[in-house]
Formats: C-alpha cells, sequence, structure tokens
C-alpha cells in the first residue's frame, strides 16, 4: 500500500474518534474499538507501532469519481 504525503504519523495525545479510518502498521482499520481515548490507547489496543491519518483520497483528486481513480 502507498502511503500518502498527507498521510502523516499522528502523535499519541491526539484524541480518535469512534469509526474513523487510520492506518495501523500499514494497515486500514476503523475504529471500532475506543470510544474515547488518544492514539496512544490505540495504538496499545491494536498493538501497533505507528498510527497514520488515513486520507481516502489525494486531496488534488478528492472530487474526482472512483472510476477515476485507477
Amino acid at each position: 500500500m502507498a502511503i500518502l504525503e498527507s498521510e502523516t504519523i499522528m502523535d499519541d495525545n491526539t484524541p480518535v474518534y469512534y469509526g474513523y479510518i487510520y492506518i495501523a502498521d500499514g494497515v486500514i482499520v476503523r475504529n471500532y474499538n475506543i470510544f474515547e481515548g488518544t492514539i496512544k490507547d490505540l495504538k496499545k489496543e491494536l498493538n501497533a507501532k505507528e498510527i497514520r491519518r488515513c486520507e481516502l483520497f489525494a486531496p488534488e483528486r478528492s472530487n474526482s469519481k472512483i472510476g477515476d481513480m485507477a
């Protein structure tokens, strides 16, 4: 999986949100584990070394249709 420039490593003190998508050690995950907490809590729950923000579409292509993303 290619990491986009905007998919930065998140600080341990950043809040996490239930249902949001993150990248944990290179794997896309949806947070159904923690209702309230921080990236540090999510890392512990997932046994992950790093958590990145997940950008499903690159910002410059955000208005493209899914079929156009190939």
